[in-house]
């Protein structure tokens, strides 16, 4: 296959000689130039500007989170008369590889410690600092957690207790169940050291 550069030659349509084909002992020509007509056609030309603005969320196992944001228009003109217009606005997240570290880094970071692990395991809720009016009670709710914790010459087990909020009622219709198990009403429950329990306070 022998390739002839490309030139625009005016008045050249049709075959020429710079470029051919073997294929065994047969030569064929090959187009190498065309030209076109344009005469009533419509010449329409699209604008397109799209700009992007990025900003790094958050990096994590080796990559780096990017919140893309993009916006923009597209224009046709027919000639030089604008037709048609249209605008764009979107975003993404993109996730891009973080870079190695640079030696200067590496060698400033701590050495390596082990850490234990956790596994929490739920435990219900719990009621406490209940404060009891004619008509109404405000009490707070923290979820249990039982925290194994082991690994690295650690094994022991606790409670962990997170807040899910105070609530405020004006109505009696008061429920819970204690850390023993039992199920009392507005009258029967009791503060014991700030934790809810039914009927009496353990000793």
């Amino acid at each position: 296959m022998g390739v002839a550069p490309f030139a625009h030659i005016k008045d050249s349509v049709g075959y020429g000689t710079g470029m051919t084909y073997v294929y065994g002992a047969q030569t064929a020509a090959t187009p190498y130039y065309y030209r076109y007509n344009l005469t009533g056609a419509y010449p329409y030309r699209l604008d397109v500007q799209i700009d992007t603005e990025e900003r790094n969320i958050t990096e994590a196992d080796g990559w780096i989170y990017v919140n893309v944001t993009y916006s923009g228009y597209l224009k046709l003109y027919l000639g030089d008369q604008l037709v048609a217009y249209d605008a764009l606005y979107g975003w993404t997240i993109r996730r891009d590889q973080a870079p190695p570290p640079r030696e200067d880094e590496v060698s400033d970071r701590p050495e390596a410690t082990c850490v234990p692990q956790k596994v929490r395991t739920p435990k219900g809720l719990e009621h406490r600092n209940l404060q009891q009016g004619e008509n109404g009670y405000r009490v707070e709710v923290v979820k249990k957690f039982e925290v194994r914790e082991f690994g690295c010459g650690v094994d022991r087990k606790y409670i962990e207790t997170i807040s899910a909020g105070v609530y405020t009622t004006t109505t009696t219709s008061y429920h819970t169940r204690d850390p023993r198990g039992n199920v009392c009403g507005f009258k029967q429950a009791e503060n014991c050291r700030g934790v809810v329990y039914c009927n009496e306070c353990p000793s």
